[in-house]
């Protein structure tokens, strides 16, 4: 029994020290198209909701809005610019 789990143990050090990692330009990317992926989403789910912008998510998985006078409110807009998604503003 022992030998068994020295052996698997061994194996599987083996097989994990194989792995290759991502170059970290290919993790970045991922990692951005991810992101506008997910700002489109949003985008969408904004675009019939005119004078509101995303705030936050409740408890429940509600969409919190708020109006333009709220603190945080450039965040959103400053996020789609930010990942090129700025073509889709109207003004």
């Amino acid at each position: 029994m022992k030998k068994n789990l020295i052996l698997l143990t061994t194996l599987s050090l083996f097989m994990f020290s194989c792995i290759k990692e991502k170059p970290i330009e290919k993790v970045i990317d991922e990692s951005l198209n991810f992101s506008v992926k997910q700002y489109e989403l949003m985008y969408n789910v904004m675009n019939d909701k005119p004078g509101l912008l995303p705030r936050s998510i409740d408890t429940s998985g509600t969409l919190i809005t708020s109006r333009s006078g709220w603190w945080c409110s450039g965040f959103f807009p400053g996020s789609l610019w930010y990942s090129g998604i700025r073509r889709w503003f109207r003004g």
